[in-house]
């Protein structure tokens, strides 16, 4: 049974669901503490009927473990950890704001006259929080003192989360584990779209794993695709396209893209990996260097700018009213056409990501996708181990569209080969207008 709002768990009362999934779900809560004091946080709590499962509250207590080593402000925080009535539950930063998967459907639910896109160098920055926040990861200290060597094993769109102030957090270490312990063999643990080709096929992982990954989310990104790089119709065909499929580079798609970072993206994504970066801080760098030459002005790349342009102001964070508990929460902005915002109805889904919104009540322009592989895959046969998606975890810390959501429009599906591929449409967004403050400055791409 799940909580309903008013209700408490430990020092924390509840103001309502956020998300449920597969292993957990997730609460908008306020602390509530001496003299008036309380601060908004998001409460993950183990589903009830897991509880009693030994696997499941091991993994639950090595997310705490894990995540209470981790102190960045590109990390989403874990506050508490704590036991309830026999009930696991962790106190996590509230992240105000969306997804970067919302963020690029939204973009791409608005016409192509305004051209609201995201633009390569706001998918640099945001690329450059998250190599950040995985080189923290790695170098933070264990309990003997040394570097951890953690890898997320779980970078996705879907665990990016953007503030409406501007602010980028990696979410979800639940699956992070040092290099130097294996997975179990016969076990995938992550999402099969953006896992490394070591990663597919149960090899050695280290933090070049992570890389590849975080370079499929910058292409997805910086291009304003509809799909994932590696997206496809089953399992099978996924696996081969990980391993196999030809990327197109991202000024081949789009002639007008940068170079340089259309060079980093590509590094990051080599399938060898002693030919990608050797470090997330490497990562960094590059894409540091490539944001200051590029980039026009500052605003280029701040993510509460594009945001306010895409979904003007931001919703307040719902709380407990006079007399009585909020019943619901309140929906975040949607993307406008014309000055308009969308209203697509919510409905819930069973995605351990978050709700889902229906399709567009919209036309919704033509962005591009990847089709499938068009090169075959290596030869010889690789045994199928077992895909393992855990399940209520970036979301844990995000409200998006009243409950932290994902587009159902989405989903996997197939589209024109690389060839056919039109370049990304990108905004040409007016500067701000002294008489409205509010409007965002430029987010075109600079010219190569």
């Amino acid at each position: 049974m799940h909580l309903e709002p008013g209700q408490r768990l430990g020092k924390y009362e509840v103001v309502g669901r956020l998300a449920a999934g597969g292993m957990a779900e997730v609460y908008l809560a306020r602390s509530i503490g001496h003299g008036g004091f309380a601060k908004t946080v998001a409460l993950k709590r183990m589903l009830p009927e897991l509880s009693a499962e030994p696997g499941f509250r091991e993994m639950f207590m090595h997310e705490a473990s894990v995540a209470a080593r981790l102190n960045h402000p590109h990390i989403v925080q874990i506050f508490d950890f704590a036991e309830e009535r026999g009930e696991l539950y962790l106190a996590m930063e509230f992240v105000h704001g969306v997804t970067l998967r919302k963020l690029i459907a939204d973009a791409l639910k608005t016409p192509s006259s305004t051209g609201v896109r995201i633009a390569p160098a706001l998918a640099a920055h945001v690329g450059r929080c998250i190599a950040r926040a995985l080189t923290h990861a790695w170098q933070v200290a264990d309990e003997q003192g040394r570097p951890s060597h953690l890898i997320h094993r779980d970078v996705t769109p879907h665990n990016v989360l953007l503030s409406y102030a501007g602010d980028v957090k990696l979410a979800d270490f639940g699956i992070a584990r040092p290099a130097e312990l294996r997975t179990s063999v016969g076990i995938l643990k992550g999402k099969l779209r953006y896992m490394a080709p070591e990663q597919v096929v149960g090899g050695d992982l280290d933090a070049r794993t992570d890389i590849f990954a975080l370079g499929a989310v910058m292409y997805e990104s910086a291009l304003n695709l509809r799909s994932p790089l590696f997206d496809s119709t089953d399992e099978r065909a996924i696996k081969a396209a990980v391993q196999s499929r030809l990327i197109p580079p991202p000024d081949r798609m789009d002639p007008s893209f940068p170079h340089g970072l259309s060079a980093v993206i590509m590094k990051a994504l080599q399938r060898e990996p002693a030919q990608r970066f050797q470090s997330a801080a490497e990562l960094a760098d590059a894409l540091g260097e490539v944001i200051h030459r590029e980039a026009h002005t500052p605003q280029e790349y701040d993510v509460a700018v594009f945001m306010r342009r895409l979904y003007g102001e931001p919703p307040p964070i719902p709380g407990p009213r006079t007399g009585e508990h909020a019943l619901a929460i309140a929906p975040a902005p949607q993307a406008r056409v014309d000055g308009a915002a969308l209203q697509p109805p919510l409905v819930r889904g069973d995605d351990p990501d978050a709700a889902t919104v229906a399709k567009d009540a919209v036309a919704t322009p033509k962005a591009p996708t990847l089709a499938e592989p068009v090169a075959s895959a290596a030869k010889g046969s690789v045994a199928r181990p077992k895909l393992l998606v855990w399940g209520a975890a970036g979301v844990a810390a995000v409200l998006v569209a009243g409950v932290a959501g994902r587009l159902s429009s989405n989903g996997a599906g197939r589209g024109p080969s690389a060839e056919q591929v039109q370049p990304a449409e990108r905004a040409a967004t007016p500067a701000p207008s002294p008489a409205t403050p509010a409007a965002a400055a430029s987010v075109q791409a600079p010219a190569p």
